[in-house]
């Protein structure tokens, strides 16, 4: 395997019965995928200051981290054993999030957009390894739905968080759209 350390290769699901149980379908084909890529010249970033600051902003750590500065963030308003289990459903669904995402990533290792089009100079440091789903949005989505089961004031920043870290990254180039 050449899924970088870290990827979820290796390491077992907290919650889920196996990393396959949330597989995601195939990829669009060939065919659909050029059309993504026109599209996504279309998208990028890359002429607009304030979209391209965003989208550095959620690039510049792994995908969980800013997830963990915002549950820290969150996690100030809940006292002794609620804090702690809010803590363990964070951690429990990002890891399992996490893990899925590669799942998917190694059953059809989708190559990156730009290595497909050179017209598509990607903005954000590109990782080896699939672009299939993208562990950005994934990681995004799973920490924003359990943030917002904790913290229901919160829910539609957290949702908006989420669709920003997740598309930032094929406004930048680094990664197809996900359904």
């Amino acid at each position: 395997r050449d899924a970088p350390a870290g990827s979820g290769s290796a390491e077992r699901p907290w919650v889920l019965a196996s990393a396959s149980e949330l597989r995601l379908p195939p990829p669009p084909d060939e065919r659909e995928s050029a059309r993504e890529r026109r599209e996504m010249r279309k998208l990028a970033v890359g002429d607009d200051p304030a979209a391209l600051e965003r989208v550095r902003t959620w690039a510049a750590a792994p995908p969980g981290r800013r997830w963990v500065e915002t549950f820290l963030g969150l996690r100030a308003r809940l006292a002794g054993a609620a804090a702690s289990h809010a803590r363990a459903l964070f951690d429990a669904a990002v890891h399992d999030a996490r893990i899925a995402a590669w799942d998917s990533k190694n059953a059809y290792r989708r190559p990156r957009p730009s290595q497909l089009d050179a017209r598509l100079v990607p903005e954000v440091a590109v990782p080896r390894g699939p672009s299939y789903p993208c562990e950005h949005a994934v990681v995004a989505g799973a920490a924003a739905a359990v943030l917002a089961h904790l913290f229901p004031t919160e829910a539609a920043p957290l949702t908006a968080a989420a669709s920003q870290a997740g598309w930032g990254r094929v406004g930048a180039g680094a990664v197809y759209p996900c359904a």
